[in-house]
């Protein structure tokens, strides 16, 4: 099972921001040696130990090798129920996510943004498994899901819609005008979700002003499960073209990440055979 909704963002946002915050450190830390031409690379004090095959880059490298590799769990976990009790699918996928943004950048650290020849069809290859992971993340989100990352069907959508609405505690024909009408569900495209949920954020705080004034006990938590509902509705409605995005999406990311893969290994097994050929690491 999922930890509770808040519990389970709190600890994926510490997770993100902890790598990141080490990464933006590690960045800095070696930001001369990395603003150094190429050229006059090989004369600078840290290049034994940032380079590609120096201290510091080697681990980067094995580091984010390690997580591209770990990252393709999902995808048996994804197919095989036998393995189900290994924890939830939303957990996996979270995981699978924080391990594809972050395995590409100690992977760019590890390259010393110096991209180029064979390593350069790798490394935008990741770059774009990892920008449309992120596309595909939201995708996935506009299919109505259970707390384990389930697709709900249409009466499991309507039981939940009506645990919320209950939940809020407001009745429904006392709510104003304006949040009755965008609880009633919208059509349209990628476009119009992504404008709603921007809008979302000046949205809220009418909401609970209006919620505080109609005497509701608690606005806020009224306010998060009202927007669970208006979410659910909108969802319901689009769910089919939702479907087919998220399918044309799979279509484009997964060569990509063949790609990603395959000319990873070839990096490594080149690699190898240049440090067992010449006794150091390119």
């Amino acid at each position: 099972m999922n930890p509770p909704e808040p519990r389970r963002r709190w600890w994926l946002g510490l997770l993100h921001l902890s790598s990141l915050a080490l990464l933006a450190w590690l960045l800095w830390s070696g930001s001369p040696y990395y603003g150094t031409p190429l050229l006059e690379r090989p004369r600078h004090a840290d290049y034994a130990r940032l380079t590609a095959g120096g201290e510091w880059g080697h681990l980067f490298g094995i580091a984010g090798s390690t997580l591209i590799v770990l990252l393709l769990l999902y995808i048996p976990r994804k197919r095989m129920k036998a393995l189900s009790r290994l924890g939830s699918l939303r957990t996996w996928l979270d995981v699978h996510i924080w391990m594809g943004v972050t395995g590409p950048l100690l992977i760019l650290l590890h390259s010393a943004f110096k991209v180029g020849g064979l390593v350069s069809f790798s490394f935008w290859s990741m770059a774009a498994v990892a920008i449309s992971g992120v596309l595909g993340r939201y995708l996935y989100l506009q299919i109505p899901r259970d707390e384990d990352g389930g697709e709900l069907d249409g009466g499991a959508i309507q039981a939940r819609q009506e645990e919320l609405l209950r939940e809020a505690g407001v009745d429904w024909d006392r709510l104003p005008a304006s949040i009755r009408g965008r609880l009633g569900g919208s059509a349209g495209g990628m476009l119009s979700w992504l404008a709603d949920d921007l809008g979302w954020w000046s949205r809220r705080s009418v909401w609970r002003a209006e919620l505080a004034a109609l005497g509701a006990q608690d606005p806020a938590g009224a306010v998060r499960r009202l927007r669970g509902l208006e979410l659910l509705q909108r969802k319901r409605g689009t769910l089919d073209l939702a479907k087919r995005l998220l399918h044309h999406w799979h279509i484009f990311h997964r060569p990509f990440a063949f790609i990603m893969i395959l000319f990873m290994l070839i990096h490594i097994v080149v690699a190898l055979l240049f440090q067992s050929t010449h006794g150091a690491t390119p």
